[in-house]
C-alpha cells in the first residue's frame, strides 16, 4: 500500500538558482514546502564566517557537545553554537540581511490585518522576526533526528489542503551548507508536500524522505508545516566529508514568541553595533499593532535611537498607508 506521504519528487525538482526572480521562488516553495538555492553565499563569505565561528567551536572540544544536550533532538556528537549576531558580522551582513531570504520570509509570514482596536478598522502590517540562529556541525556517528515539523512549537495543527496559503504557515526555517552536504553526513531530510497533509492520518515515515546533499553555499528553505529532519553521519572520523556544518536561521511571525530569546542572548552593547535593519529583524520592533512595546513606547528607543527617528504615537498601532490597493495578507 502506497504511503500517502510518499512524493513524487526528485531532489532536482526543489533546486533553483538563488538569482532565479522571486515570484519564481516563491511559486515553487508554495508548491513542493521546500526549496533549495544554488549557490546563494559566496566563497569567501563562507570562509569568513567559519573564521568567525571557529574560536566557539574550539571551545566545545573534540568530543562533540554531549554537555549542551541530554535529549534525543540534537545528538551528542553535534556541535551547537546560538546567537550568531553577535558572533559573526559576516552572517549579519550576508544571510541575516540577505534579500533573498528575507524576500522569501516576507511572503510567506507577512501578515496584514483590518483591526479592530478603533472603529471604523484600518490596517495593520506585521513583518516577520527571527525566530532561532545557530550552527549545528554534525560530526561521524550522529544520528537522525525525528520527522517534525517547525510549527508544533507553535501549538499548531495543520490541516490537509489542497493549495497553499500564507496565513498556514507561522515559521520557516533555512539551512546554509558551510560545508559540503551528503547524504553519508547527515543531509537534511524532506517529504515535498508534506505541507499541504493534515495531521489527521498517520505520521510519515523516513522512506517517505528525499534527503538534501548541497555544496557550500547553498540553502535549503523549508516551510513550518513541511515535514523534515537531520540525516546520520554515518561517515568516519576524519574520511573527507565527514563533518556536516550548516547554519540555520529560522524565522516566525512576528507576533508569536521567538523560539531562541533573542534578548537575554546577546550583549545589548553589541547589539547596538548592528545596523537598524538587523536590529528590527532580531526583534527590537513592534509586531504592529503595539505588541513589544517597552515603557508604553518603541523598543528601539531601548538601543539609544532618537525619539524623533523611531515611531511615535498612532504609528506604534496602524499603517500610514491605508488603502485598499495595499495586498491584505
Amino acid at each position: 500500500m502506497t504511503s500517502p506521504w510518499a512524493t513524487k519528487y526528485t531532489l532536482n525538482d526543489l533546486v533553483i538558482d538563488a538569482s532565479a526572480p522571486p515570484e519564481e521562488m516563491q511559486g515553487l516553495l508554495k508548491k513542493t514546502g521546500a526549496i533549495v538555492l544554488k549557490g546563494l553565499i559566496k566563497p569567501e563569505d563562507i570562509s569568513n564566517m567559519m573564521s568567525d565561528f571557529k574560536p566557539h567551536l574550539d571551545a566545545l572540544g573534540h568530543s562533540g557537545a554531549g554537555g549542551q544536550w541530554e535529549g534525543s533532538f540534537f545528538p551528542a556528537t553535534t556541535k551547537k553554537i546560538p546567537g550568531l549576531a553577535t558572533k559573526s558580522r559576516t552572517w549579519v551582513d550576508k544571510v541575516l540581511l540577505n534579500p533573498v531570504l528575507g524576500g522569501l520570509a516576507d511572503f510567506a509570514l507577512t501578515r496584514r490585518t483590518k483591526t479592530t482596536i478603533s472603529q471604523p478598522g484600518q490596517w495593520s502590517t506585521c513583518k516577520p522576526e527571527i525566530n532561532l540562529s545557530g550552527l549545528l556541525e554534525i560530526h561521524p556517528g550522529g544520528d537522525r533526528q525525528d520527522l517534525h515539523r517547525d510549527d508544533a512549537l507553535f501549538h499548531q495543527k495543520v490541516v490537509a489542503a489542497s493549495d497553499w496559503t500564507p496565513r498556514r504557515e507561522h515559521s520557516i526555517v533555512t539551512l546554509l551548507a558551510l560545508s559540503k552536504v551528503t547524504t553519508a553526513n547527515g543531509g537534511t531530510l524532506v517529504i515535498p508536500e508534506s505541507h499541504l497533509k493534515g495531521d489527521d492520518i498517520p505520521p510519515p515515515a523516513y522512506e517517505d524522505c528525499l534527503t538534501v546533499e548541497m555544496e557550500a553555499g547553498d540553502c535549503i528553505v523549508i516551510f513550518g508545516s513541511t515535514y523534515h529532519a537531520g540525516g546520520s553521519n554515518t561517515t568516519k572520523v576524519d574520511e573527507p566529508d565527514s563533518v556536516r556544518t550548516m547554519c540555520v536561521t529560522g524565522y516566525k511571525v512576528g507576533y508569536l514568541k521567538q523560539e531562541e530569546n533573542q534578548y537575554l542572548q546577546h550583549d545589548i552593547e553589541e547589539i547596538k553595533k548592528l545596523p537598524l535593519a538587523a536590529q528590527k529583524i532580531l526583534g527590537w520592533d513592534l509586531a504592529v499593532p503595539y505588541m513589544g512595546y517597552v515603557n508604553w513606547l518603541h523598543p528601539l528607543l531601548t538601543l539609544g535611537y532618537d525619539p524623533k527617528d523611531v515611531p511615535q504615537g498612532d504609528d506604534l498601532f496602524y499603517d500610514r498607508q491605508q488603502g485598499s490597493e495595499v495586498l491584505a495578507i
